[in-house]
């Protein structure tokens, strides 16, 4: 259950605290309302919507299928990071498209995440189990906002705003490299039975 927790914790360490930071980057650096912000993160709604979607009807679903989610959405933090770099004032349609990239591979994740974490656990143990989970959860979106705001703050205090995203998303990006790292591990642990059973997922 270890490496299931640790997945979890690392996955919610970068969802909250994503959209904090790319809002909070929007409305104070580019000087966007909060009306145009929203529209800029409709694309990735959309893209998170069609990810979960697919993930839930995919024919072969597993650990392997989250870990490339998590390939997909470390190309979009890291898209996102050398847009940044690149252009002083990215538009908000280029903005669109790494955001977009994050919205697929998040979406991937996210909608079979819970059945692989709890697939193994015996159904008389799958309340307090889903509570453990939950809190896990929690915590890790706490804790993903207090880090990458104590990074954003630091880093554009000695910096700029710019230097600030950068620094932030490399900390988001590392989140989902451990998230992966765990997924791994676990593949790697799980039994002949769990690898060839299909998780049930809720649509």
């Amino acid at each position: 259950m270890s490496a299931r927790l640790i997945a979890t914790f690392c996955f919610f360490l970068g969802n909250i605290s994503f959209y904090f930071l790319v809002t909070l980057f929007m409305q104070t650096a580019m000087g966007l309302s909060a009306l145009d912000a929203g529209f800029v993160m409709v694309p990735l709604t959309l893209a998170f919507v069609i990810a979960a979607r697919r993930a839930s009807t995919a024919q072969a679903t597993g650990i392997s299928e989250l870990i490339k989610g998590c390939a997909v959405q470390a190309s979009g933090l890291a898209s996102l990071a050398v847009l940044a770099a690149c252009i002083d004032a990215p538009s908000m349609f280029a903005l669109m498209v790494p955001l977009t990239l994050f919205g697929y591979g998040q979406g991937l994740v996210m909608a079979q995440l819970f059945s692989i974490v709890l697939r193994s656990v015996a159904h008389s143990r799958a309340g307090s189990a889903s509570g453990v989970l939950v809190t896990v959860q929690q915590v890790a979106n706490a804790t993903g906002v207090a880090v990458v705001g104590a990074v954003y703050f630091g880093a554009q205090a000695a910096h700029s705003q710019r230097v600030a995203l950068i620094a932030a998303l490399i900390t988001l990006i590392a989140a989902v490299a451990l998230c992966a790292a765990a997924l791994e591990w676990l593949r790697r642990c799980q039994s002949p039975a769990e690898a060839s059973a299909r998780p049930t997922i809720a649509t």
